[in-house]
């Protein structure tokens, strides 16, 4: 088949929707299959890998670096003329040039529903009405033939819009391969950590991380024991803001802000990490979750929709409440447990190993091949 990937947000932007396409570029051509990818440009970035068309874009976000692609290029255009699949895995602008590729070829058109819709609202329209908002997404949705959904909670939002439009509940997994490998780096040594436990969040710096509660709670636990540090890795409009509220918390010399690192290097430190902490209430997944179970790593969350379907608390980790007390104490009673935290990060790694990115690309081909049918079916009996 060739495929056609459609997406507003791809390298050199950073998170969870560039590594789930990537990793479908990659295990789709290791299937045999052709990828196409319909990127936004953004300036003064030039790398492209293969089969990647740039589309000319807009900046719209402060808090990350989003661009909004607004029309095929020729070379675009004549890329997409023969596809078999449409997949978008935004619902704003390039999305929709994607879902009007599937309506003039009669193919299918598949749509990952990665972000919840408050992130689109802080992220990129944070001036416009829900209902406008509302509307658009209705809008989208009805140009779909299928909606994939990375979880329940996910599932449950779409439906709750009143389109009807098939929804399928898959998570998307990841390589286990990367984290296999011999270490390719010392991330203790580069920071200069000399505690003997490390706590570790992995997102991007925005409020619905709830990344303040993080601190909040990690003064509690400082209060208790001083043999850890708190390591911070990404970036984000409230990053200012987070390392003064450690400054104003004296937590500071406790706590390290890495900003953006390669992905290879957040392995590792996922792999050195005693426990990963997190406190978003919005996930769709949380696929950073994912990565430090599959590391061997347990959690200590929030319990929100989108990593309870992931983390099993009690085996893989711990979901509680969003109270830092409680939180504090929950980090402090697994870090003096070692054969309890050994326990639960072997249990992470097994249950991680169920959200393979081979197994959920499988499973994304039989759909595709699913959804073909059923548009030949149909084209057979509309007599075309």
């Amino acid at each position: 088949m060739k495929i056609g990937l459609f997406t507003d947000v791809y390298p050199p932007d950073v998170g969870g929707i560039e590594v789930v396409i990537g990793f479908m570029e990659r295990i789709l051509r290791d299937r045999g299959h052709r990828v196409v990818t319909f990127a936004p440009a953004y300036p003064g970035y030039r790398a492209h890998g293969p089969g990647v068309y740039r589309l000319p874009s807009v900046g719209v976000s402060r808090s990350r670096n989003w661009r909004l692609g607004y029309s095929l290029t020729g070379a675009a255009r004549r890329a997409a003329r023969d596809l078999d699949i449409v997949h978008s895995h935004t619902s704003y602008t390039i999305g929709l040039l994607g879902a009007r590729v599937a309506l003039a070829q009669g193919i299918p058109h598949v749509h990952t529903y990665h972000v919840l819709l408050q992130e689109y609202r802080r992220a990129i329209a944070s001036g416009l009405p829900r209902a406008v908002l509302d509307g658009w997404l209705r809008l989208f949705l009805r140009r779909c033939d299928l909606v994939i959904a990375p979880s329940e909670f996910a599932r449950q939002e779409v439906a709750s819009y009143g389109v009807p439009v098939p929804v399928r509940v898959l998570p998307f997994g990841l390589d286990a391969a990367d984290f296999e490998r011999p270490l390719v780096s010392n991330p203790r040594a580069e920071l200069g950590i000399e505690e003997r436990y490390l706590l570790l969040f992995v997102g991007r710096l925005v409020e619905e991380k709830n990344v303040g509660f993080l601190l909040r709670a990690f003064r509690i636990l400082l209060e208790r024991r001083d043999d850890v540090r708190l390591v911070i890795v990404g970036d984000g409009p409230g990053r200012g803001d987070l390392q003064e509220l450690a400054v104003e918390l004296g937590i500071q010399h406790k706590t390290t802000f890495c900003g953006y690192l390669p992905r290879e290097k957040v392995i590792d430190l996922n792999r050195q990490a005693d426990l990963f902490v997190f406190g978003s209430k919005t996930e769709s997944q949380g696929l950073v979750i994912l990565e430090a179970m599959m590391a061997g790593t347990p959690a200590v969350a929030v319990d929100a929709a989108g990593v309870r379907d992931i983390l099993r608390t009690g085996r893989d980790g711990v979901l509680v409440p969003e109270d830092e007390r409680v939180f504090a104490a929950c980090c402090h009673e697994l870090l003096s447990d070692e054969q309890r935290r050994s326990a639960m990060g072997r249990s992470a790694q097994d249950r991680a190993q169920e959200f393979t990115a081979q197994a959920s690309v499988d499973e994304l081909v039989r759909i595709y091949e699913e959804l073909r049918a059923q548009k030949l079916c149909a084209r057979t009996a509309a007599g075309v």
